[in-house]
C-alpha cells in the first residue's frame, strides 16, 4: 500500500505545535510501537519503501534523487508542520504514514502509506490512514489528498473502501521509475467526532493503539502480539493460519521421511538412493514455486475491463 505526491520543496508554513515530537511514543504494547519518526529512522523507513516498491516491475526507489525528504524525515515534516508516523514491530519499522499541510489551509495531504509486506492484510493500512484522518480533524482541515501510483491497484480499493474519491487527473514525475499517479480526495464531514470508529478490517487491535494515541500514549495489553505471531507469516505467503497449518504439517512429515530415507542409505548406500533428492524437489516445488506464485500474481493486480486498470496492470 502506498501514497505518494511530488518531493519537490514546498512553502515552509509556521509550525502551530512545536517541532518536539520526534520519537515520541503514541501507544505501545509487548514488541509494538506507535511513535513519532526521528531523522535517524531514515535508512530503515527507505528500506521498507525499496522492499515494497521491489514487489512491482520497473519501481525503483533512489532517495536521494526520488524522496529527499525521507533523508530528514522528522526534521522535513517538522519544518512545514507535517507528521511522520511508524510503527515498528520488534524494533523494526513495518509501516509509515505521513501528514502534510497543502496549500489549501482548510485541506492536509496523506503521504508516505507504507506497509510491510508480513502485516498487509489485517487492518494496519486502513489504521494508518485513520491516523491521518484524526490529526487532519483536530487541525480543523475539510478535506484529505493523497497522490497514488496507478500500478498499486490493492491501494486504490483500500482508499475507495475508505471513502476517498478518485479524480480524472493523472501527474507524471520526472523521477527514476517515470511514475503515473492518481489523485484522490476525502472530504470530512464536520458533524463526524474527532476520532471515529475504524472500519471492521481495521480490528479492534488498531483501534486501541489509535486511543491510545488520542489518549497521549498508553501501554496496551500484550494479546496484540500474540494474534500477530498466529497470522502475519501466513498472510504474506497468501494463507489463512490453518491453511498454514496444513501446508507446514506436510511440509514437516515429508522432511521426516526424508530424513529417515537419508538415515537408512547412510548405513545402507544400496537403497534410497533417490528419495531425499526426490522428497526435497517436490518440496521445494510445493513451497516455493506453487506457494508463492500466487500470491506474487495477487499482489500485482488482477486483470479488469476498465481502461486505467489496463493500463495500471502492476506496493
Amino acid at each position: 500500500m502506498v501514497s505518494e505526491t511530488i518531493s519537490a520543496s514546498r512553502q515552509v508554513f509556521s509550525p502551530r505545535i512545536p517541532i518536539d515530537v520526534p520519537d515520541k511514543i503514541i501507544g505501545a504494547t509487548s514488541g509494538l510501537v506507535l511513535r513519532y519518526a526521528r531523522d535517524d529512522d531514515a535508512p530503515a523507513i527507505i528500506a521498507l519503501i525499496s522492499s515494497v516498491w521491489s514487489e512491482y516491475p520497473g519501481k525503483k526507489l533512489v532517495a536521494a534523487a526520488d524522496m529527499p525528504e525521507l533523508l530528514h524525515p522528522a526534521s522535513t515534516y517538522g519544518a512545514c508542520d507535517g507528521r511522520f508516523w511508524v510503527v515498528e514491530a520488534h524494533g523494526e519499522i513495518v509501516g509509515t504514514v505521513a501528514l502534510q499541510p497543502s496549500q489549501n489551509p482548510d485541506v492536509v495531504e496523506l503521504q508516505k502509506l507504507y506497509v510491510a509486506q508480513s502485516l498487509r492484510r489485517n487492518g494496519l493500512g486502513s489504521f494508518l490512514c485513520h491516523l491521518v484522518e484524526r490529526e487532519a480533524r483536530r487541525r480543523g482541515a475539510h478535506a484529505i489528498e493523497l497522490w497514488s501510483d496507478i500500478k498499486l491497484l490493492d491501494a486504490h480499493r483500500r482508499y475507495e473502501r475508505l471513502g476517498y474519491v478518485r479524480g480524472e487527473t493523472l501527474k507524471t514525475y520526472n523521477d527514476t521509475s517515470a511514475t503515473v499517479r492518481y489523485y484522490y480526495r476525502k472530504p470530512l464531514d464536520p458533524e463526524l467526532p474527532d476520532h471515529p470508529d475504524l472500519p471492521p478490517e481495521a480490528s479492534d487491535r488498531w483501534q486501541e493503539l489509535l486511543l491510545a494515541g488520542a489518549a497521549g500514549g498508553v501501554r496496551l495489553r500484550n494479546s496484540f502480539v500474540r494474534h500477530l505471531s498466529f497470522t502475519e507469516h501466513p498472510a504474506s505467503v497468501g494463507e489463512s493460519y490453518f491453511e498454514h497449518l496444513r501446508q507446514a504439517m506436510g511440509f514437516g512429515l515429508s522432511m521426516l521421511a526424508g530424513a529417515a530415507a537419508v538415515l537408512v542409505h547412510a548405513v545402507l548406500p544400496f537403497l534410497f538412493t533417490k528419495t531425499a533428492s526426490g522428497i526435497i524437489a517436490r518440496l521445494y516445488t510445493r513451497m516455493v514455486i506453487a506457494r508463492r506464485r500466487p500470491a506474487v500474481q495477487r499482489s500485482v493486480g488482477r486483470p479488469s475491463a476498465t481502461a486505467h486498470d489496463k493500463r495500471a496492470s502492476a506496493a
